[in-house]
């Protein structure tokens, strides 16, 4: 176990594998906290606010971005570049400032000396940007910084006044290849997201025990992709021969560009490869999953896209368990491939 794993910096959302106070590369993401606070609403722009148009062309000046607030703006020039100031081993790689939330990509290049750790800057972090906001309410120069002269008033204000931050900080781990360039998009195609989800808010919703076939579910996407009367579940037995996969991948194929809804759980290699055809010629999904949803899950790169355009539905009879771990994988895979049959017959 390593030795700072009981620092105050460790909660729940730390992997406790992993040595904070080590070298690494880290996407941090820390959320402004709105709960209890009668003006919540106005909290989650406090950053800045989206801007553009959610189809527009990259490049246009209606493209989906972040207009800063001042505060937001004191942040990203100010609070930031404190960050390698004070922690020269500390190098920032990659930043979005989203209006309620932001999202760093940090490089550790060596490990840390004595009690201080990841989770030590990101606490020196959060604490000068509370410092700025304080700052520019009361008309001080935003500098974050703790002085003499105005500490003793920070203590007296009314705290509401002090943006308080969610509890501790989300981070990812660089550990596989390509990984990073993954984190550099994700960070770049933030407010284009956050633009389509708004667009579309209730396919981006999850919606716990919603009913399909008697079944509590839990679903995101287009619901109404089960009215559609034409649908085919793809299951790949492995006792299909080539010739006998490439006839039902014809006829599956030929189902969604007749209109039609393509059903599967996606197990094997070339189920996957059917649903990925599928997804590439424009036709519709739905996507049975081994493992639920948590409350502000969102599908992921390209079924981001599709989800927005209404062509994807994602549902899971199991209920969401953060901790899962593939142990009954052949149980759910063949409960999964029974629904999938059932969807096509029954719904």
């Amino acid at each position: 176990m390593p030795e700072n794993y009981n620092n105050k910096h460790h909660d729940l959302k730390r992997k406790k594998w992993h040595d904070y106070g080590k070298r690494g590369i880290y996407m941090l993401t820390v959320n402004i906290d709105g709960k209890g606070d009668s003006n919540r609403k106005e909290r989650h722009t406090l950053l800045g606010t989206l801007a553009g148009k959610y189809d527009a062309p990259k490049g246009t000046p209606d493209y989906p971005h972040i207009v800063l607030s001042e505060f937001g703006k004191i942040v990203r020039d100010i609070i930031i570049p404190k960050i390698h100031k004070y922690n020269p081993n500390v190098q920032i790689w990659k930043t979005c400032i989203m209006p309620d939330h932001i999202h760093l990509i940090v490089c550790v290049e060596t490990d840390f000396e004595g009690k201080r750790n990841l989770g030590t800057v990101v606490s020196g972090f959060k604490g000068g940007c509370s410092r700025a906001y304080y700052q520019i309410q009361e008309g001080l120069p935003a500098t974050g910084e703790n002085d003499d002269k105005d500490s003793g008033a920070l203590r007296q204000r009314n705290p509401k006044l002090v943006p308080q931050f969610e509890e501790g900080y989300n981070d990812r781990i660089l550990s596989g290849r390509g990984q990073l360039k993954n984190w550099q998009n994700y960070l770049s195609d933030n407010p284009r997201r956050l633009a389509v989800k708004r667009a579309h808010r209730n396919f981006f919703t999850v919606v716990n025990n919603f009913n399909v076939l008697d079944m509590d579910c839990q679903i995101i996407g287009n619901r109404f992709l089960l009215d559609i009367p034409n649908k085919v579940a793809v299951i790949v037995h492995r006792k299909d021969t080539n010739d006998e996969f490439q006839c039902k991948k014809q006829e599956w194929l030929d189902c969604g560009e007749a209109g039609g809804v393509i059903v599967s759980a996606a197990i094997s290699p070339r189920e996957k490869e059917v649903m990925h055809e599928a997804i590439e010629r424009g036709y519709c999904i739905i996507y049975l999953k081994v493992n639920g949803f948590p409350n502000l899950y969102k599908p992921c790169k390209r079924d981001f896209d599709i989800c927005a355009e209404g062509r994807l539905l994602e549902i899971c009879p199991f209920g969401y368990n953060p901790f899962y771990n593939n142990q009954d994988l052949r149980k759910r895979c063949l409960k999964l491939n029974k629904l999938a049959e059932d969807i096509v017959k029954k719904v």
